[in-house]
């Protein structure tokens, strides 16, 4: 069962495009790991700068009558509990550790 929030199931589909594609630019003259760590870490950018623009388009800000208070009202991406903002630090790692595997 796969668990997601808001956007939160972008983040498989854009690490398996940027492997993916790192992996056919590679071709077959390298063993598979580079390019999957490359991929990775360009998937973890990805997510990262995707949670930043739909964290601003779907952010509002509502004001309490009573108090004056200011609130910030918006959505949350998340996968598998992991909100997308911390697959910037997930995807290298997990292919750093692929990479010395």
């Amino acid at each position: 069962m796969i668990i997601w929030s808001g956007f939160g199931i972008i983040v498989p589909m854009i690490a398996c495009a940027f492997v993916g594609a790192s992996m056919a630019a590679a071709g077959s003259t390298s063993d598979g790991k580079i390019p999957i760590l490359f991929g990775l870490i360009l998937s973890g950018i990805a997510c990262y700068f995707l949670d930043r623009i739909i964290e601003k388009r779907f952010t509002r800000t509502v004001i309490d009558k009573e108090t004056g208070h200011e609130f910030k009202i918006g959505m949350t991406s998340s996968f598998f509990f992991i909100p997308m903002r911390f697959f910037i630090v997930i995807f290298p790692v997990i292919g750093i550790v692929q990479l010395f595997r």
